[in-house]
């Protein structure tokens, strides 16, 4: 039976983009290295638990998916934010404040983020008008 694209597209893409969004909210947690590593190491497990799921949701194929290069963009971010952790815990709790505009480490995963997110919807608009 043939799956309507956007069905796959909703139950594969935005349970990652929640992920993703999680993951930046994870830069303010505040400076408690441990907190930030169980957080992390969650999130990638349910990052990379979701793998088979996508595989479910799309035809067999032996090739690498666009979704999973996806995934593992997706989990560089987690890896960035716990070198940013790791960076941060050597500071004083009382004393530290996030300053999102001069940390490198979010801005790349946000705009790994972002850029995910615009692929995805350039994609579905293409399948949409042109495909």
């Amino acid at each position: 039976m043939y799956k309507h694209p956007y069905i796959s597209l909703m139950t594969i893409f935005f349970p990652l983009w929640s992920l993703s969004l999680y993951n930046l909210f994870m830069f303010f947690q505040g400076n408690d290295l441990s907190m930030r590593i169980s957080n992390g190491a969650t999130l990638v497990l349910a990052l990379f638990a979701f793998i088979p799921t996508i595989r479910d949701q799309l035809p067999d194929t032996p090739n690498i998916l666009l979704a999973e290069v996806l995934i593992y963009s997706l989990s560089l971010t987690f890896h960035l934010t716990l070198i940013q952790s790791y960076i941060i815990s050597k500071e004083d709790p009382a004393t530290y404040k996030m300053n999102w505009k001069e940390d490198i480490f979010f801005i790349i995963s946000a705009l790994i983020s972002i850029v995910s997110v615009l692929i995805v919807i350039v994609l579905s608009l293409l399948h949409k008008f042109k495909w």
